[in-house]
């Protein structure tokens, strides 16, 4: 009897040890995954894509000519960025999106669909509705640039400031801007977005291809090639 009960007691210790290696192993996994969880954002791209995937054309460009858009529709190349104004992975991508529409004029469809994330950022939706706002006065990418060149100073005082200085009708601006004239559009775009796949900013799309992520140059100017020579 001594010797089952020694017995017991010396197998006790080790499901107390694997108990804690239990433990200890679902706290690193939690730790991990708060970690690691996609933030709604997305880190810089350095050699490749994060992901690639091909998806339906079709409804990319929305209201087609009524969406926020450079260049002609017919262009072998088109791009579709979901962005947002306070993502600050959209800032970087912005000075190299704008170099290769200067390099490409003439050559690409671009197209600028709204993708507030709003939980994270919580100006990203004035922002937006400021540039709709900007846009029905036929100065959507004047704001769109002074929004991307000033992302620290997007309250609302500072909207209405960007507003007069491109050169709005800063009353139109204000109405429009206060009415929430065009909430319903970038929800529809943020809707399109969710059904494209889209999960973060920026999010392009070339072609039908889906980018995730701050493209290098570099790796722009291939893909663009590529849609090209299509």
């Amino acid at each position: 009897m001594l010797n089952q009960n020694n017995s017991i007691i010396n197998r006790q210790p080790k499901k107390i040890k694997k108990f804690w290696w239990w433990f200890w192993g679902v706290i690193i996994f939690l730790l991990l995954l708060f970690i690691f969880w996609p933030s709604g954002e997305i880190m810089p791209v350095n050699s490749t894509p994060i992901k690639i995937q091909r998806v339906d054309e079709n409804f990319l460009y929305g209201q087609g000519q009524n969406e926020p858009h450079l260049g002609d529709i017919s262009a072998k190349a088109r791009i579709v960025e979901f962005g947002d104004f306070e993502c600050p992975y959209c800032e970087q991508s912005f000075p190299i999106v704008r170099e290769i529409l200067q390099q490409y004029q003439g050559k690409i469809y671009f197209v600028f669909r709204d993708f507030p994330l709003t939980d994270i950022h919580s100006h990203a939706l004035p922002a937006a509705e400021a540039a709709a706002c900007a846009a029905e006065q036929g100065k959507f990418w004047e704001m769109h640039d002074k929004l991307f060149l000033n992302q620290a100073n997007l309250e609302d005082a500072d909207l209405r400031k960007y507003a007069q200085a491109i050169g709005l009708n800063t009353a139109q601006f204000n109405s429009c801007f206060k009415a929430n004239k065009y909430l319903s559009d970038i929800n529809q775009d943020v809707n399109d977005g969710l059904g494209f796949g889209v999960r973060a900013t920026p999010t392009f799309f070339i072609n039908g291809y889906k980018i995730e992520g701050v493209i290098p140059k570099d790796l722009f100017i291939q893909l663009i090639d590529k849609a090209l020579a299509e």
